[in-house]
């Protein structure tokens, strides 16, 4: 059976919209009747948050335990079921994948330490139980993006429409290339996408402009508008299908492009 295709959700500036891109785009493929695996590598835990509606139970290992040098925990153990139908966790707490991060920059077995989570995904308890696994990345490009990178067949990057957002995709585009040379891994940057798009606004079209010349047909079209019913989903705890007719224009364009990310 072939492996899960795993796609890294990465931006190294905070708050462009990556987290509720991860978690759209999970609903999407649960939608779609895909078994997908989220997994939450960000240390501020939202995606945990937005997907899953319970306390991790005392003693249940998370995403921190799968990078801990010693041991580390099967990627299998780790795993929660949610509320959707064909959608899973990988769930993590703020505080121990923050201190696995502080361990993995300054711990100089770092380099063999970063392919453990790309191991853990192709074990056969998960490559056999999954059709896509997305990873949600930390807002920088520090030891956890390079782990998920690492792990990843294709990288999608989320971006604002603004110059500073545009200017982290250069960072990103230099350490997807850093990583399948280093690490000889197949890893490509396969899309960007703009978020929180205003089509009124003349420095958005710029920018997006901007972007269309830069990455070409990487750019997905058309990019996600600003709409206050997708935050208001993220903060209900429901998939923008449960949103009702409002949500349905933004529902088919997270599964257009999940179609597009998965092809």
């Amino acid at each position: 059976m072939a492996p899960p295709l795993t796609i890294a959700v990465a931006q190294q500036k905070g708050g462009v919209g990556k987290t509720t891109t991860t978690a759209n785009l999970a609903h999407a493929g649960s939608r779609a009747g895909a078994r997908v695996l989220a997994i939450d590598l960000d240390p501020q835990g939202n995606l945990t948050r937005t997907l899953y509606d319970q306390d991790i139970p005392e003693g249940q290992p998370i995403t921190a335990d799968v990078l801990t040098e010693e041991g580390p925990a099967p990627l299998a153990d780790v795993i929660v079921s949610t509320a959707w139908s064909g959608l899973d966790l990988a769930p993590t707490v703020d505080r121990d994948l923050a201190a696995v991060e502080r361990d993995l920059t300054q711990n100089p077995r770092t380099p063999a330490r970063v392919k453990l989570l790309h191991d853990a995904i192709q074990a056969s308890e998960v490559a056999a139980g999954y059709d896509v696994v997305l990873i949600d990345c930390p807002p920088n490009i520090g030891a956890l993006t390079l782990a998920a990178l690492a792990a990843a067949d294709r990288v999608l990057a989320v971006t604002e429409p603004t110059l500073f957002s545009a200017d982290a995709l250069v960072e990103i585009e230099e350490s997807v290339a850093r990583v399948r040379q280093h690490y000889q891994v197949p890893v490509t940057l396969s899309a960007v996408l703009v978020n929180k798009w205003r089509s009124n606004v003349i420095e958005d079209r710029h920018w997006r402009l901007s972007l269309a010349e830069q990455f070409g047909d990487l750019l997905l079209d058309p990019p996600v508008p600003q709409r206050v019913i997708i935050s208001r989903a993220i903060q209900a705890g429901v998939s923008l299908s449960q949103m009702g007719a409002d949500a349905k224009p933004i529902v088919e364009l997270y599964d257009r492009h999940y179609r597009s990310l998965t092809a």
